[in-house]
């Protein structure tokens, strides 16, 4: 029975070791056992060798390529200029088994060598003409490329960016004498050494590079800006300068079960860092002037019927879940008792969460690490849906002036939310914004020339500047059409510009300028002139833009800023305002246009299919024009910063 037993066990283990032969090898092995050898046995199964290259040459390279040359960021495509043969590592791995069994009968006991092969190609790839500013990724075929794998265990990583000053490189150097290879000045090029080819089929993979340059004529668009806003706004841990990770679990009676993963929240990037600290880096590099930052930062109204509206903090998310290395708080609110935002569809909500209060310390502590100074920018979002979506917050509108009493001073009302902001940051920031661009509040009145809503927005500035100090500047944020007059032509803001607690006039200058051009006609030259001529200086528009009406003098020309600014301002009961003539500095709280064509013509539209406010300015294609976006900006910057004329010194 052992006889007919032993070779069947030996010859399946004898397939599992390498198929018919081990089966041959195995059936051997039972006889031997079953015949009563006794004395131990040390078996050598033949050697087994991996798969390798028959030949090994090198990725070939293009003679008389072109050079690319690159503007802005693009992808390209490297060119190999040098490279050394496939190199070819041997790695031999025995493997023992069996032995043992008793006195008598103690086995045989089975060994074999496996002999694999790796390869590794060192070369140097030129990519585009230098300098360059940087290399931000590199992809392996469709892989993307970190830097451990860059500079892998045994290899290393060079990378030039193509000064007419760079030295030749050291790993060319190790395989080539001095002064038999030139140092490709003026050329931006990478050198690998020993890159692991196993991942892509034992081949060099085609390179390609994500590359970045600067251009600049001095002084640029980011030479001139001193000032940012940083948003989103939105997002539990968008601002948090350490990295935030989700770990969901599973709750049992005894213990919480981690499953899945843990998820990063706010690392997006392959450089390890959280986003904002990568987005800071980036943003210091392009704006090299920089000096201020406005951070905003959001609650969420949830309707545009201030009767109905409370003004609350919210999240994006509840359920079991843990935070790390620190759960999400704002104003008394944990996760639990906060609302979450509302959402379009199960994975698609209308903004992210409100940032977290620790986030906001952190990111305001790294800015002034960094030097800048912060102007903190609360802002409420109005978190809607129907009757219309996501609509901008100027829609909100009482219906009397008890209607605004409740909406500053219920428990989730307005002050709540800005009060508590001046209590975080009290002592941290330079300026501090206690609204904007509540155009539906702000012109709401119930008799004349009193307006509830700029009352209650006094009284707030009296008690964020008492907060905050002297150190800090407090201002108003009021939209472009706002900060003026109402439609009746009273000055409604004049007694919140006036008040001893507000320290400039801020405006979200998004006025229109040229007057409905297609993009081919629209120069820089035409946007200076549009800041002194056209709608909002010498004429504006009836309803719905059909017939134009010239203003009768400057009193009312919105877009004249130095007449307002330099003015005494009467009401239609033909008296004087508190206003006196240049009594505070203007500040553009925001100013900025589109990325689309035409956006001179109509600056304070964008394009969001989520929100209702959703639109591409006045006679735009409705194309992606970056180059537009950046002459509207420029031309703007010059006519505010670097002009020599008395108006734009004064303002």
């Amino acid at each position: 029975m052992a006889n007919i037993v032993l070779p069947i066990v030996g010859g399946a283990a004898g397939f599992m070791l390498g198929g018919p032969a081990g089966a041959m090898i195995g059936a051997n092995l039972g006889l031997l056992a079953a015949s009563g050898f006794a004395k131990s046995q040390r078996v050598q199964l033949p050697t087994v060798e991996g798969p390798r290259l028959a030949e090994l040459r090198a990725q070939t390279s293009t003679y008389g390529n072109v050079i690319p040359r690159v503007y802005g960021s693009m992808r390209l495509a490297g060119n190999v200029i040098w490279a050394t043969d496939i190199k070819e590592s041997r790695n031999e791995h025995t493997v023992s088994q069996g032995g043992g069994g008793g006195k008598f009968n103690r086995g045989q006991r089975v060994s074999q060598t496996t002999v694999n092969y790796s390869y590794y190609i060192t070369l140097a790839i030129a990519i585009c003409e230098g300098p360059i500013d940087k290399i931000i990724r590199v992809w392996a075929d469709s892989k993307c490329l970190t830097e451990s794998v860059l500079s892998s265990a045994q290899g290393k990583y060079n990378v030039h960016l193509g000064s007419e000053d760079q030295l030749p490189d050291d790993i060319i150097a190790k395989y080539k004498q001095a002064g038999t290879f030139p140092a490709y000045r003026g050329i931006a090029y990478v050198v690998i050494e020993d890159f692991p080819l196993a991942d892509f089929g034992n081949r060099i993979p085609n390179f390609t590079f994500e590359v970045r340059r600067s251009v600049r004529f001095y002084p640029s668009v980011e030479d001139k800006i001193k000032e940012i806003v940083m948003i989103p706004g939105s997002g539990e841990f968008v601002y948090s300068t350490s990295v935030c990770t989700k770990q969901n679990f599973i709750k049992t009676k005894l213990r919480e079960v981690p499953y899945k993963g843990k998820k990063a929240l706010n690392m997006h990037n392959y450089e390890g860092k959280p986003d904002v600290i990568l987005a800071v880096d980036q943003m210091l590099r392009t704006l090299p002037n920089l000096e201020w930052i406005a951070l905003v930062v959001t609650w969420f109204a949830t309707s545009t019927n201030s009767g109905k509206c409370e003004i609350i903090p919210k999240v994006e998310f509840h359920g079991n879940t843990n935070i790390y290395p620190q759960e999400w708080s704002v104003a008394g609110y944990a996760r639990e008792t906060a609302k979450e935002v509302l959402r379009f569809d199960k994975d698609t909500p209308t903004y992210g969460g409100t940032p977290s209060d620790n986030s906001i310390l952190e990111i305001i502590a790294e800015l002034k690490k960094r030097g800048l100074k912060v102007m903190l920018y609360p802002m409420i979002f109005v978190d809607q849906i129907y009757p219309e979506a996501k609509p901008w917050r100027g829609r909100i509108k009482p219906n009397n002036a008890a209607d605004v009493d409740n909406w500053f001073n219920k428990t989730n009302g307005y002050n709540r939310f800005v009060l508590h902001y001046a209590d975080l940051t009290k002592g941290k920031v330079d300026a501090f914004i206690i609204g904007s661009e509540l155009v539906g509040m702000t012109s709401f009145t119930d008799k004349a020339n009193n307006y509830p809503a700029v009352n209650h927005l006094v009284s707030l500035a009296a008690k964020v500047k008492a907060t905050l100090g002297k150190e800090a500047k407090i201002a108003y944020a009021a939209d472009w059409s706002e900060y003026h007059h109402t439609d009746g032509g009273w000055y409604n803001l004049d007694p919140l510009w006036a008040s001893p607690n507000i320290d400039f006039v801020g405006i979200d200058s998004y006025f229109p300028l040229t007057e409905d051009l297609p993009q081919a006609q629209i120069t820089e030259e035409k946007i200076k002139e549009a800041w002194e001529k056209g709608e909002g200086w010498e004429y504006y528009y009836q309803t719905n833009r059909s017939k134009k009406t010239n203003f009768k003098g400057f009193d009312y020309a919105w877009k004249n800023l130095e007449h307002w600014w330099s003015s005494t301002h009467t009401n239609p009961d033909y008296k004087e305002t508190s206003w006196k003539p240049k009594m505070k500095p203007i500040w553009f709280t925001e100013i900025g246009f589109p990325s689309t064509d035409g956006c001179a013509n109509q600056p304070n539209v964008f394009y969001d299919p989520s929100s209702k406010e959703s639109y591409f300015p006045r006679a735009s294609r409705s194309k992606v024009n970056f180059q537009a976006q950046r002459e509207a900006l420029n031309a703007s910057l010059i006519i505010f910063r670097i002009g020599t004329n008395r108006k734009e010194k004064n303002l």
